[in-house]
């Protein structure tokens, strides 16, 4: 008999006069799909194949350990010639603007970036005295010259040059770049970008965050939705399996089944998963979890999270099968890589 996953033992009993049938817990990878094909994808420093016409939405976040991130921001349609009347205005309304605590405007200065940019120093919130944040706009480096926005909390109002100083740091190292332009060097994508940053420390002794997150659909299952995290970080690694209780997967749903849960490498990178389908409403729905536990500060070793949900009784549309979503999900995950001196 064909030892394996998908192998079905029949056991006779004689003694009840019944056939039991053993199937197994999991169900095995089968044999890879061709992805020669496929087209290149981007996300922070690492890369990965997507069948061609997939739709996608990069976003990417940048900041310092203890404070949340903040995404940089692509601004569509926006040149560097437009940027100082933008700046005018915004600075007009925050002006007007009062807040509650101080009696004054929300304004509180301007910073002067390289390459046209500009900070906005403004309280956080019309009823904080206490909070700031510097609102800044870039103009990057680079053939189009795209503007990125960037809203950093700042730490330090007695030290108002280090916010600055962090802010200039993203504003010189941030570099044009089309969506499926191979990046070149240390640094991660962001939408229409790429920061070309090096270490993951700023003035020393600051731990800096980076987070980057690829939404995309596939053409021929456009109704469900993939998601590609990708980030460092300081502290203990956490495996995926110690993090994911099965009973909180697909609440609600009846005849569960975990059909996928262990070891699955993206080549070097180790890592795990755990696929589980449920019924509702008379079809079967799947979530799917891999992730790679990465290393402490380390932007070679970064955490990695690829999430699938199908929902087949919430929407109208195509559906894999159990096979078909299992293939494609394999053949993803067997295309993640870090990309080549990018860390």
């Amino acid at each position: 008999m064909k030892r394996g996953l998908l192998s079905i033992v029949v056991f006779a009993t004689l003694l009840s006069g019944c056939v039991v049938l053993f199937t197994p817990k999991y169900s095995e990878r089968g044999f890879k799909m061709n992805t020669d094909l496929w087209e290149q994808h981007y996300v922070g420093r690492y890369l990965c194949k997507l069948p061609m016409g997939s739709k996608t939405t990069l976003s990417a976040s940048y900041g310092l350990g203890g404070v949340r991130s903040t995404e940089i921001e692509y601004i569509e349609g926006i040149k560097k010639e437009d940027l100082p009347s933008i700046v005018m205005a915004r600075i007009a309304v925050l002006r007007k603007q009062r807040n509650i605590k101080t009696g004054d405007s929300m304004f509180l200065g301007k910073i002067e970036f390289l390459n046209n940019g500009v900070g906005i120093v403004q309280w956080s919130s019309t009823t904080s005295d206490a909070r700031k944040i510097l609102e800044c706009y870039f103009v990057a480096k680079g053939g189009q010259e795209y503007v990125f926005k960037f809203v950093h909390r700042m730490l330090w109002d007695e030290q108002p040059d280090f916010d600055a100083s962090f802010c200039r740091l993203v504003g010189e190292n941030l570099y044009s770049r089309e969506p499926s332009e191979a990046p070149v060097g240390k640094g991660f994508v962001v939408d229409h970008g790429f920061l070309a940053v090096e270490g993951h420390t700023f003035l020393n002794d600051h731990t800096c965050i980076e987070k980057s997150q690829l939404d995309f659909s596939l053409p021929d299952f456009p109704a469900i939705g993939f998601e590609l995290v990708v980030y460092n970080f300081a502290g203990e690694p956490r495996n995926l399996l110690d993090q994911v209780d099965p009973d909180y997967v697909l609440m609600n749903y009846s005849d569960k089944k975990v059909i996928r849960r262990g070891k699955h490498n993206a080549g070097d990178i180790p890592g795990q998963e755990i696929c589980i389908s449920g019924e509702r409403d008379g079809a079967t729905s799947f979530e799917c979890q891999w992730g790679s536990s990465g290393k402490s500060n380390d932007l070679a070793n970064q955490k990695l999270i690829l999430e699938v949900q199908v929902r087949t009784h919430e929407k109208e549309g195509g559906y894999p099968t159990q096979e078909e979503l299992l293939r494609l999900w394999d053949a993803i995950i067997e295309t993640i890589r870090l990309r080549r001196d990018a860390a």
